[in-house]
């Protein structure tokens, strides 16, 4: 039961509808044999738009085209009369639909909650979206995995002659490779890039234009010690979107190459226990200003850095510039401009070391790393790199 506006609903029990592949109706007591043709459009019809008025005139084009017969709307009613007898086989006769409803100025579809396996999809992959966004890969898998695991086929794939159905059909299969990605992207994070080579593979084959699986693959190889593919698999993709759309690939897929070529650590994965102490930079490491706006690689970059500094496993987060850039006085006792974490040292005599990464702001921000017990410091402002990041 459920409330819409100020009227109740009561679905009937047990009906559950199926549109990712042949459509399907199943009750409580077995399939539903929905009738001939012109029913199993009509419900296709209307479970595009589940629980909404369509209109008579938009059902009578979905089923018979911009030139319907002039008996259309008269036949439309008696195809409704079949379909409700179809869904609501116990309901009295002369009595008004509980499923199939009558509403000015057509007729509505009652779908129960998690009763349409297409809208069941989308609320799995929007749970999925925000555990992933939480970092949270291990349930963000495992909801994609539930989800698209409801496909059986191609959506409302029997009703592709029609646009309605040709509409949401192409919508849901949008929607399936985005969840598709989702899904590589939280087996990434949990360290399966081996298992996911071959699996990429034969998805940029599938989809050849679609940038994101081809930065999935890239960082796939590269993690698997193979290097020399990813960046291979960089050229092919460039060679497809070339030869396909005359464009070259985009900022991410060229940052993702940039970072292959120069080995960036913040490509490589990162341990799970270490994922949220990752995920936010102490404040003085934090940008003063738009200096990092879209410059989304750095920043993961930087805060891969500053994780094995606090971890202990060695290495320097540093930061050079003047005072407004990089924050005086962290930590305590620390030079001015020095951001240090490496066995507890920080020296304004240590020597400067050569700088890794910059941005095109006219604030230089640098990060560097060395093994634990050495420290690095700025004692103001620097002169820009001479060997500036690859893209800077």
């Amino acid at each position: 039961m459920a409330l819409f506006g100020s009227w109740v609903v009561d679905y009937a029990s047990g009906m559950r509808f199926h549109v990712l592949g042949p459509l399907e109706v199943e009750a409580d007591d077995g399939p539903v044999v929905l009738g001939g043709p012109k029913e199993r459009l009509l419900l296709a019809l209307l479970l595009a738009r589940p629980n909404q008025v369509v209109s008579v005139d938009a059902l009578v084009r979905g089923l018979w085209g911009e030139q319907p017969p002039p008996t259309a709307a008269k036949t439309l009613q008696s195809h409704v009369k079949r379909l409700r007898r179809a869904l609501e086989p116990e309901r009295a006769r002369g009595a008004a639909g509980e499923v199939l409803v009558t509403r000015q100025p057509g007729y509505l579809l009652r779908v129960a909650p998690g009763a349409l396996d297409a809208a069941r999809f989308e609320e799995l992959t929007d749970k999925a979206r925000r555990a992933l966004a939480d970092g949270l890969a291990q349930a963000a898998g495992s909801l994609l995995r539930e989800a698209l695991g409801l496909w059986r086929g191609q959506p409302f794939e029997e009703f592709l002659d029609t646009d309605v159905a040709v509409a949401e059909a192409d919508r849901l299969a949008e929607l399936r490779l985005v969840a598709l990605e989702d899904r590589v992207e939280a087996d990434l994070r949990l360290g399966g890039h081996r298992e996911l080579v071959a699996e990429l593979e034969g998805l940029v084959r599938e989809q050849p234009l679609r940038e994101r699986l081809w930065a999935q693959l890239m960082l796939a190889l590269y993690r698997a010690g193979r290097q020399a593919d990813a960046l291979l698999a960089y050229q092919r993709a460039r060679s497809v979107l070339v030869e396909e759309l005359g464009i070259d690939p985009g900022a991410e897929l060229r940052r993702l190459h940039a970072g292959v070529l120069a080995q960036d650590p913040g490509l490589d994965l990162q341990p799970t226990g270490n994922v949220a102490a990752a995920r936010e930079l102490p404040e003085a490491l934090q940008a003063v200003g738009p200096a990092f706006v879209g410059r989304a690689a750095e920043v993961a970059w930087l805060r891969a850095a500053w994780t094995r500094a606090i971890d202990g496993r060695g290495g320097v987060a540093l930061v050079a510039g003047g005072q407004a850039w990089a924050r005086p006085g962290w930590p305590p006792n620390s030079p001015e401009g020095c951001t240090t974490r490496a066995a507890g040292c920080c020296t304004g005599a240590a020597r400067r070391q050569r700088p890794t990464r910059c941005s095109r702001s006219p604030r230089r921000w640098r990060t560097g790393a060395q093994p634990a017990g050495t420290c690095q410091a700025s004692g103001g402002p620097r002169r820009p790199s001479a060997r500036p990041w690859p893209g800077c």
